[in-house]
């Protein structure tokens, strides 16, 4: 198995929209496997973090911020 990775679009239909540099590579017709990441804020996990973060702060600490 081969694996190529580039970014898609999903189109308003639904469709794939590949790339021609990727399907230039592929055997029409052909079969493949696809995995979708789809990059989005998670705003309350990263609130979380950063109130624990800042949790462990003390103002004594800021004597390394000059350095």
């Amino acid at each position: 198995m081969k694996a190529y990775e580039c970014y898609a679009s999903i189109m308003a239909n639904g469709q794939l929209s590949i790339p021609s540099k990727i399907v230039n590579k592929l055997k029409n017709p052909t079969e493949i496997r696809v995995i979708v990441f789809v990059e989005e804020e998670d705003s309350e996990w990263n609130d979380f973090s950063m109130t624990q973060f800042f949790k462990g702060y003390s103002e004594e600490d800021s004597i390394y911020d000059s350095l």
